[in-house]
């Protein structure tokens, strides 16, 4: 009977051996055919015409004026200014486009850097200076 067992697990070893060595030689196979399918999918996105992996571009939206001299319209026609929200809105009401997420943000950044205006801090708005 012991040698029966002995035998019988001799067997399962080798049968686990075998698997081990199948699934080794399944996951090379399966990297290196990985590796080609990205190749194809990059050969596939160049020839399509956009070098974007297959993702479709957005072009730039081209308005008539920058954002800085729209913003300068817009507060110009104000005396008393406007709060960051309210700027942004206005300079969005004057047909300006934008694919920004964070299109508030894109205004702070250019009045920031805009020297033409002034940020009143009592009133919580921005107004043009002089």
């Amino acid at each position: 009977m012991a040698q029966t067992a002995n035998l019988f697990i001799v067997t399962l070893e080798r049968e686990l051996k075998r698997r081990k060595a199948a699934r080794h030689a399944l996951a090379r196979r399966e990297r290196k055919l990985d590796r080609q399918l990205s190749i194809v999918r990059r050969q596939l996105a160049r020839v399509s015409g956009n070098g974007n992996n297959g993702h479709a571009r957005t072009s730039r939206p081209k308005n008539e004026k920058s954002l800085r001299e729209t913003i300068l319209v817009v507060l110009g026609r104000s005396k008393h200014g406007y709060t960051l929200d309210d700027l942004a809105d206005k300079v969005r009401a004057t047909g300006y486009k934008s694919h920004s997420k964070d299109f508030r943000n894109v205004v702070y950044q250019c009045i920031y850097n805009c020297d033409d205006v002034a940020f009143d801090a009592d009133a919580g708005k921005y107004r043009l200076k002089g």
